[in-house]
């Protein structure tokens, strides 16, 4: 079992995350319980947000149920078994689309479309910023949350980019109706390797005035 990552002082918290990766090879011997699931969840679920009619923008629907992850592999790549392959990254066989079919959670991200006409004039220039950098602090609070677990976590939204039909048939099979859409996919589970280190030379990106 996964050991619990221990923490005494904030300055080891703060060091923890930005050890965080972009890893898509997963733990075949070990799934997180639904406790620690819900948990990240619970997290994510409380990032702030902008919105008009003040109601949340963002649903989640999380699985371990490897019939419907399979499903939904084949609703975004109908020539896709939707059986685990375990193709590393680097590797030919890799698919950006349905990697996350290797995982053992899946959260599938839900992003609920602002109706400019139900908004206040004022407020009607600012609907497409407000939805996209609320999404983006949840989908942060979720990586960091999984990261601080001792899980690791991506997000899976190739299939939003190349193929209106591919979301279609994602949504009809997750029962997602209009406002809803499906925005990304975040595949949860133990690290099955250290992930690619992104070199970031704080002072070219950061200032103190």
């Amino acid at each position: 079992m996964a050991e619990a990552i221990q923490f005494t002082t904030l300055g080891e918290i703060l060091e923890h995350l930005s050890t965080r990766r972009n890893i898509r090879a997963y733990r075949r011997d070990e799934k997180p319980s639904r406790h620690i699931v819900r948990g990240i969840l619970n997290v994510a679920a409380r990032a702030p947000f902008l919105s008009h009619d003040k109601e949340i923008p963002w649903h989640f629907i999380a699985t371990d149920d490897r019939a419907l992850i399979a499903s939904m592999v084949k609703s975004l790549d109908p020539e896709d078994t939707g059986e685990p392959d375990y193709a590393p990254p680097e590797s030919p066989e890799f698919n950006p689309v349905t990697y996350f079919k290797n995982a053992p959670w899946v959260v599938a991200m839900l992003t609920k479309l602002p109706d400019p006409e139900q908004a206040p004039q004022e407020k009607r220039d600012s609907i497409g910023y407000d939805m996209i950098t609320s999404y983006g602090a949840a989908l942060g609070s979720l990586l960091s949350a999984a990261h601080l677990a001792g899980l690791c976590a991506s997000w899976d939204g190739a299939f939003t980019a190349t193929s209106a039909k591919r979301a279609d048939g994602l949504e009809r099979l997750l029962g997602v109706k209009s406002p809803w859409r499906v925005h990304s996919i975040v595949p949860l589970g133990y690290p099955a390797e250290k992930g690619d280190k992104t070199e970031v030379k704080l002072d070219e990106i950061v200032e103190f005035r």
